[in-house]
């Protein structure tokens, strides 16, 4: 989520990091190359992880039918609004939501 730089502090969601390790390793079978991508989260210096409470997942899960979006992208949506941050993702799940911006990830390069 965000644009990441010494002005901009980019957050990754605890859920998604964990989506992402269960990938690796699902994929690879290889616990060295998670652990690679978590030292590499770690040494990136302007990304921070949000990792959301029971509370929070709780009321994610009563605003999910609300915004039209399932549980795991309203996670995301729900963190963007919290952090008041841009949301970066593939997903186009989220066009419909307007009271966010949401940037494809190949907008980083051009976003101001």
């Amino acid at each position: 989520m965000g644009r990441a730089d010494a002005d901009h502090k980019g957050w990754l969601t605890a859920f998604s990091l964990h989506a992402i390790e269960h990938i690796i390793f699902n994929r690879t079978g290889r616990h060295e190359l998670v652990a690679t991508f978590l030292a590499v989260v770690m040494a990136y210096p302007y990304l921070d992880t949000y990792a959301t409470t029971v509370a929070e997942e709780l009321e994610v899960a009563r605003l999910a039918p609300r915004v039209g979006l399932d549980f795991d992208d309203c996670l995301q949506y729900y963190a963007a609004r919290k952090l008041d941050a841009q949301l970066v993702t593939l997903d186009r799940h989220f066009a419909r939501c307007r009271d966010l911006t949401v940037l494809h990830p190949r907008q980083l390069a051009t976003h101001h």
